[in-house]
């Protein structure tokens, strides 16, 4: 947790970002304290196996957090595109007003 604070104060993740990461982070540490807490909600779910609970939970928290960061990449490429779209009409018009100077 400290090693995200940093993170945030050196401006290498968002606090949006440390939210998810700080909140895995809890549950984890609260997993850590009341172990068998894991069988009575894989109890509850029908899971037999409760360190499969576990597994399961992992794999989804990381395969949503991929998905929100492709999502965050394709939006990032799309903006960068039309950045470079919007100086290169920019340059050709600033190179026509400067030829007919």
């Amino acid at each position: 947790m400290i090693y995200t604070f940093f993170d945030i104060k050196k401006r290498r993740i968002t606090v949006k970002e440390s939210f998810w990461w700080s909140l895995i982070l809890i549950l984890m540490l609260i997993l850590a304290i009341f172990p068998y807490s894991i069988d009575i909600i894989a109890g509850w779910l029908g899971i037999s196996y409760s360190p499969t609970l576990l597994l399961i939970g992992c794999s989804v928290f990381l395969l949503l957090m991929n998905y929100r960061n492709s999502k965050y990449i394709s939006d990032l490429t799309r903006k960068v595109t039309e950045l470079e779209q919007a100086i290169a009409i920019d340059r050709n018009k600033n190179s026509k007003t400067k030829k007919k100077d």
